[in-house]
């Protein structure tokens, strides 16, 4: 039994693990390139360590806030949560890990590396690629609920059919006939 639970949870930690991997990625790339047009500028003058580590953190980041978001998806499903409650806990959840992750490295790593354009992008691309994540995960959710209610109801009408039909065959025994 703890095996068969091990690797579940084995199974689920690689899952969000290899999920932060493409967020943080995605999430890097498009900061950085948002950045970069913003400021005029295709490639800057910056080390290659220095790009590692900025995607380093933005990977924590994902990390954290993908396990968040993971909870907080197993606990409103669980609770029953109004989606606008939800949605406005993603929010705050999005918004203080990813600029406590991505600005306090960011100014102890890099002199002068804060500025509001940066703050601005990693906020909200950091939000809008988490939220989009949150929603086809709790969208799938959402639909394997109601197929497993389907199912489940489609299961209900068969026995109930069943009985009736047993119900009648008793009526028009040979017994009742004579």
């Amino acid at each position: 039994p703890k095996t068969k639970s091990f690797r579940l949870n084995m199974k689920s930690t690689i899952s969000l693990f290899t999920r932060a991997l493409v967020l943080g990625t995605i999430l890097y790339i498009s900061i950085r390139i948002v950045n970069n047009t913003l400021r005029g500028t295709l490639i800057e003058d910056t080390p290659l360590w220095m790009y590692l580590a900025e995607w380093s953190i933005t990977f924590l980041a994902a990390w954290s806030v993908l396990v968040l978001l993971h909870h907080i998806s197993v606990w409103s499903s669980k609770k029953g949560i109004h989606p606008l409650k939800e949605i406005l806990l993603v929010t705050l959840v999005c918004l203080a890990l990813y600029n406590f992750w991505m600005f306090v490295p960011i100014l102890l790593i890099a002199n002068g590396g804060y500025d509001a354009t940066n703050f601005l992008t990693v906020s909200l691309l950091g939000w809008l690629w988490s939220l989009i994540y949150y929603l086809s995960v709790r969208g799938k959710q959402l639909l394997d609920a109601y197929v497993e209610t389907k199912i489940k109801s489609e299961r209900l009408e068969h026995e109930r059919l069943k009985s009736e039909n047993r119900s009648l065959r008793e009526q028009v025994n040979p017994h009742f006939l004579f």
